[in-house]
């Protein structure tokens, strides 16, 4: 099964704020621009955990360590390479009475195990995490998508998203009867944007991403994008 991930929203935001030490001297604007394009993925990262538990670490404690194996071994039948496996440390704590927060008396232990694992080969992706379902101790499986060529994709965006920074602070000023001038500062980091100057526009416009998707379904499309920050001058007539 295959759903489309959509992890964009349109935001556009127009602000005035207080001015601190760090704000320039100057009438200028503050812009943020972005960039995007939908993608197939063809990168997986999935993350599970083996969970067991019992009475007695004498048991639950082997047990996780088997499963572990068994885990490791699916994984390189899906011709995994071990570099592309992650597995930490067992981590053990202890069942009482009155539930996961009570105080009473031990009444077993939960042994758990956090695996993280990269698919370069996202035709195996549905197969794998099918046979990761059957299997048992296994759970919270989850995955993020992405591409083997993001980083020059990204590069590649980025430029878009500096001329859509200036496209934005060209408009804001000419809707407010304003020449603009020179670009004063530019970033990949927001933090440039946070003197909070007074009585000068501060807009974000465009698409601002939210957090990573969480699914075990493969996507049709993932979306791609860059953002650039930029503080732009305000020529005075």
């Amino acid at each position: 099964m295959k759903a489309k991930v959509i992890i964009l929203c349109c935001s556009v935001l127009a602000l005035f704020n207080s001015i601190t030490v760090a704000a320039p001297d100057f009438p200028h604007i503050n812009v943020r621009g972005f960039a995007s394009i939908e993608v197939e993925p063809n990168v997986a990262e999935v993350n599970f955990w083996i969970e067991v538990t019992g009475k007695n670490s004498d048991e639950v404690v082997p047990k996780a360590e088997k499963r572990s194996v068994a885990v490791v071994r699916l994984l390189n039948e899906y011709e995994i390479d071990n570099d592309d496996i992650e597995a930490f440390h067992l981590d053990k704590n202890p069942m009482r009475e009155g539930g996961k927060y009570g105080t009473g008396k031990i009444t077993g232990y939960e042994v758990t195990r956090q695996i993280k694992v990269t698919i370069r080969n996202i035709r195996v992706f549905s197969n794998l995490v099918q046979d990761l379902l059957e299997m048992d101790n296994v759970v919270n499986i989850d995955a993020d998508f992405s591409i083997a060529e993001i980083e020059s994709v990204r590069k590649s965006l980025l430029r878009e998203a500096s001329k859509n920074a200036k496209e934005v602070a060209k408009e804001l000023a000419e809707g407010f009867d304003a020449n603009l001038g020179e670009v004063y500062a530019i970033s990949k980091d927001r933090s440039i944007l946070n003197h909070n100057p007074i009585s000068y526009l501060t807009a974000e416009r465009g698409y601002m991403a939210s957090p990573p998707h969480k699914t075990i379904f493969l996507p049709n499309t993932i979306t791609v994008g860059s953002e650039v920050y930029a503080i732009f001058r305000i020529i005075e007539d």
